[in-house]
């Protein structure tokens, strides 16, 4: 999926992120359709809000990683708060999932070590070789024990959450692969504070990946 392709989806996760206590949010009807395009079985609930987001002659493999990605959103969105690129960093830097995994995994008090990953970090260590569906169940995992942490939880970049699934669309091609070990990379980076306009710490990595 190119970046012109990506232009057509972000207003809509936009739109589905919002709190249910704000007035423009989605409707009641509609989370709940979106959220049963997390599996095969169910998806085609979610076609009417989802697949009209995307450009016209999108692949299969692109509509599925939209819909799981949606899906994964609509279910969240109130219990993990949205992350929202600070308006004066140049070039509005995203925070990726894996920097917020990171971010969920120090607050838990995990230590990153590599022999004793925790919880967060033991599911991540193969996302990689998981298929979209397999990927996006372990992805909602994490944000499981995200959300009922008694830790404050950072919020989430449901932009950089939905790109990430992306990459389970295009084969195993070298390029795809380092895409997703993107994801464990930035988990174990070191990380440096920028300015934000969220109110929850915001770290990036002190060499960051273009996206």
């Amino acid at each position: 999926m190119n970046n012109s392709d990506a232009y057509e989806w972000y207003p809509y996760i936009h739109y589905l992120s919002r709190p249910k206590d704000d007035k423009s949010a989605p409707s009641n009807k509609e989370i709940a359709s979106v959220r049963r395009g997390l599996t095969a079985a169910t998806e085609t609930y979610a076609y009417p809000y989802v697949l009209p987001r995307l450009a016209p002659g999108s692949p299969r493999s692109t509509e599925q990683a939209l819909l799981r990605g949606a899906a994964l959103v609509a279910e969240f969105k109130d219990k993990i708060p949205a992350y929202h690129p600070g308006e004066k960093q140049e070039g509005r830097r995203r925070r990726t999932f894996g920097q917020w995994a990171g971010l969920v995994a120090r607050n838990r008090g995990e230590l990153l070590d590599p022999d004793a990953p925790g919880m967060i970090g033991s599911r991540l260590a193969y996302l990689h070789t998981q298929s979209l569906d397999e990927a996006a169940m372990t992805i909602r995992r994490i944000l499981l024990i995200a959300s009922a942490s008694e830790s404050r939880v950072p919020a989430i970049d449901y932009i950089d959450l939905v790109r990430t699934l992306f990459f389970w669309g295009r084969g195993l091609t070298e390029s795809s692969r380092q895409h997703r070990l993107r994801t464990i990379r930035d988990f174990y980076r070191p990380v440096v504070q920028v300015e934000s306009n969220d109110e929850s710490t915001t770290d990036t990595p002190s060499s960051p990946e273009s996206l």
